[in-house]
């Protein structure tokens, strides 16, 4: 049960991988949708929400006996200011990357079974790097209690990694100076809205 969180983070990653590589490879170019993630579990593009996963288990004695994993992607369906549909930005380029509803939901499965099963072989700690290589959010400011600071990683338990810039007294001298600590927020403990880059 306390790895729940990584089964989102592996399949939100390899929906975003699927997205950013696959349609380039179909259509023989070398375009591709930057689709980035925003932690834990949203598709963004254009600082833009683009959709979204959510995982539901079920759990005896401490275990995940079963997992429903739910995506929801916007194609042409009505968005509000905070989202983008895929089909709204692809409609300008000269090769269509995605031609049909059918083909995004073949990329998305593709990406969430290969996430899932390349989180089976090699563990969390393979893909933690490159789902940090797609936040949208990385290296941002992000308030914490009062204080600033900016996000540096995912822990393998899913929480969000932030290091503070807060003033520490030095042992000699009652002279403030700075020190960097490192504090980890649980899922639903912030948000950062949309649009992500405004």
């Amino acid at each position: 049960m306390e790895r729940a969180a990584q089964l989102t983070l592996c399949t939100a990653w390899g929906i975003a991988w699927a997205l950013r590589t696959i349609p380039g490879k179909l259509s023989g170019v070398d375009d591709s949708i930057p689709v980035q993630l925003k932690w834990l579990n949203d598709l963004v593009l254009e600082g833009y929400k683009l959709g979204g996963i959510l995982t539901e288990t079920r759990v005896q004695q401490g275990q995940i006996t079963r997992a429903v994993v739910g995506v929801g992607m916007n194609w042409t369906n009505p968005v509000p200011e905070t989202g983008i549909t895929l089909q709204s930005f692809l409609e300008n380029r000269p090769i269509p990357l995605i031609e049909s509803l059918e083909m995004l939901a073949a990329i998305t499965l593709h990406g969430l079974l290969s996430g899932y099963q390349h989180w089976q072989k090699a563990g969390i700690d393979a893909i933690l790097p490159s789902y940090l290589d797609l936040l949208a959010h990385r290296d941002r400011p992000v308030p914490v209690n009062e204080q600033m600071g900016r996000i540096v990683g995912i822990a393998p338990t899913g929480e969000l990694r932030v290091q503070l810039d807060r003033p520490q007294t030095a042992p000699s001298t009652a002279v403030q100076q700075p020190s960097a600590a490192e504090v980890l927020l649980k899922p639903g403990t912030i948000s950062f809205g949309y649009p992500l880059y405004r």
